[in-house]
């Protein structure tokens, strides 16, 4: 029997297998006996050949992982931001909301406070037209009557003015109309000082 040279095999974890495990051998392919190792020796090669590929299946994913993880912060945290935003603007709604409840129960007292201010504005148009017809009188009575006799009667003794005979009514004489007085109590509603003192 033919004494066969041993089988060695390089144990570097640098080195690769250069024969592909997953092309199958085809017929063509003459196998002679001294190229082809025993079963024995394929079986003892076997763990080391798993040790070499088991390097190329390992990943590392640390970095993809950390890069993620940061993208996930900034995401997290603008979340926080629209969600602060929307509880603001919750916030916002809801006093809005209140406020324009109020507006509306109050709004009837709107209407009674309008005519309160037409009245007033009658009122007052009322007192200035009074107010230019007393100017007016005032007026033709010292153009009439003259300012000295005004000023005796005011600053004088009025006893001297009632022992005073009466002169003789002329035709000519100017006659003096006393202003017409308006009464104002329609423009006042008796509850109104009852509703709001603060408007008499």
């Amino acid at each position: 029997m033919e004494n066969k040279p041993p089988l060695t095999i390089e144990t570097k974890s640098d080195i690769r297998p250069d024969f592909d495990l997953g092309s199958p051998i085809t017929p063509s392919e003459p196998v002679s006996g001294a190229d082809h190792p025993s079963t024995a020796d394929v079986q003892a090669a076997l763990p080391h050949i798993a040790r070499q590929y088991t390097r190329y299946l390992r990943v590392n994913t640390s970095e993809e992982t950390k890069a993620l993880d940061g993208q996930l912060d900034t995401i997290l945290g603008r979340l926080d931001e629209v969600k602060n935003q929307f509880e603001i603007i919750k916030g916002v709604r809801e006093s809005h909301s209140e406020s324009l409840t109020k507006l509306k129960e109050n709004t009837h007292k709107l209407e009674s406070l309008f005519n309160q201010i037409d009245q007033m504005e009658k009122f007052l148009q009322i007192v200035q037209d009074n107010m230019t017809e007393i100017e007016s009188k005032v007026i033709q009575a010292e153009k009439e009557l003259g300012n000295n006799l005004i000023v005796k009667a005011l600053g004088g003794n009025p006893l001297n003015l009632i022992r005073r005979k009466p002169r003789e009514e002329t035709e000519d004489r100017p006659k003096w109309d006393p202003p017409r007085v308006t009464i104002t109590d329609q423009f006042f509603d008796k509850n109104i000082e009852a509703i709001n003192p603060h408007i008499i």
